[in-house]
């Protein structure tokens, strides 16, 4: 498997403190200061969950991959935030459970899909949120600079999963260049994000919501020189790679290399990415 290219998380520099930034209090801003938050762009999928796949091959293959992303994450004494899109196709009436979805698995708190699956994974991390809060938000509020608040900010960003004949969507046209999209822009988002990320239609043909990935790509372009990848890791960087070899620009190539047996990650897009934003007050 390729390797996800990363940062050593000894490169990137702790907050001295992670008390909330109060834009209204002036004595927290020095002409010049720097501040830095760890972001981190999570899949808010079950199969993150133990609980929901057992010990399935792919699923624990994905678990390893998106678990690589903690040590920039963890350990924090200050809150975390979640920002998602809150659909309410997406969410249940037993708050802080994923019983709605065959799981029994309770976090506390949370109604919405993206909130309990992120919740339940930084518990499986070893974060107690009952000593430091978690924080939610809609991920609109990074148009108003949410981000350049203190602590580490997780975005909930789920690919497509129309990758493959046998995928829950099939093969739909079209979606190996839209995660190629998503792929490009997660290895170096304030690049990426100079242009239109992708076509908003065909994203609903490949069952991605783009409203995560709209709002992180806004605030990068608002903040280009503030971005600094740590890590990041696609679900298809294996076949992005095989393309690459053979073609001259993977960018024209509207799907994957030929593929013998099983889909890959049951022909679903993954992605993740860990960022370091720096901001000048």
């Amino acid at each position: 498997m390729t390797h996800s290219h990363t940062a050593s998380p000894a490169s990137s520099t702790t907050p001295a403190s992670h008390r909330r930034f109060d834009p209204t209090d002036s004595s927290d801003v020095k002409p010049g200061m720097r501040r830095r938050r760890i972001v981190a762009l999570l899949p808010p999928t079950p199969l993150l969950l133990p609980e929901a796949t057992g010990h399935a091959q792919y699923p624990a293959q994905l678990r390893t991959e998106i678990d690589r992303a903690r040590q920039w994450i963890l350990p924090t004494d200050g809150p975390i935030t979640i920002a998602f899109h809150p659909d309410d196709s997406m969410a249940t009436r037993h708050v802080g459970s994923l019983k709605a979805w065959g799981i029994d698995v309770n976090v506390g708190a949370g109604t919405y899909l993206p909130v309990l699956v992120l919740r339940a994974l930084l518990r499986r991390w070893g974060y107690d949120d009952e000593i430091v809060s978690v924080d939610v938000h809609d991920v609109q509020f990074l148009a108003d600079d949410g981000p350049l608040l203190d602590g580490p900010l997780l975005i909930a960003a789920d690919g497509g999963a129309g990758l493959h004949p046998d995928a829950p969507l099939g093969d739909v046209p079209g979606a190996w260049a839209v995660e190629e999209q998503l792929r490009r822009f997660v290895i170096d988002p304030a690049a990426q994000a100079s242009a239109p990320l992708f076509d908003v239609a065909a994203t609903a043909h490949c069952g991605i919501d783009p409203e995560p990935w709209i709002a992180w790509a806004n605030f990068c372009r608002s903040h280009p020189s503030g971005v600094s990848t740590l890590y990041h890791w696609s679900s298809i960087d294996d076949r992005a790679d095989t393309t690459a070899e053979q073609h001259d620009d993977p960018r024209t190539h509207d799907g994957p290399p030929a593929q013998d047996g099983p889909p890959a990650y049951g022909g679903i897009g993954f992605h993740c990415g860990v960022w370091q934003l720096t901001t000048v007050m």
